[in-house]
């Protein structure tokens, strides 16, 4: 089975003709992170409706000459604020992939844990199923404070 990115990197194009596709659901907001320079990332917000009080982060795309520099946690702690601002919102959940150790690692110094699953859950990308980590922040949780 062949995901819907067929090349990596993802390209502006690649984001258009899929959100060309999504069509406009209310509960999906497409997200652009901007600074002095110009646009820094890009990010998919969902409100789930087979998971209600659940937004869901996806797409998170970082410009390559800004990573680690602490760009994508103070993305990740902004799109929080905003989650967590809407009242039904009880948890934010995302998916890393298992190539991706670094983006983890921002991500749980974000507060967000690792859910245990039975079964690898695998995304269709490039012709290959990439394997995934799910990763869950709840609303008590973030309250709780400061994540290093």
């Amino acid at each position: 089975m062949q995901g819907f990115w067929g090349t990596y990197p993802i390209t502006a194009e690649n984001l258009r003709q899929y959100y060309e596709k999504e069509g406009t659901d209310a509960d999906y907001h497409v997200l652009t992170a901007f600074h002095e320079q110009g646009i820094f990332a890009h990010l998919t917000m969902r409100f789930l409706k087979e998971e209600p009080g659940t937004a869901r982060i996806g797409f998170l795309i970082l410009d390559t000459n800004l990573r680690g520099q602490g760009y994508g946690k103070k993305l990740m702690q902004e799109i929080l604020k905003l989650a967590f601002s809407y009242d039904h919102i009880k948890q934010v959940t995302l998916g890393v992939f298992e190539n991706n150790p670094r983006v983890k690692a921002c991500y749980t110094a974000c507060g967000f844990q690792e859910e245990k699953e039975k079964e690898p859950k695998t995304y269709p990308c490039m012709g290959e199923d990439w394997p995934f980590y799910d990763m869950k922040l709840s609303r008590t949780d973030w309250e709780k404070g400061c994540f290093s």
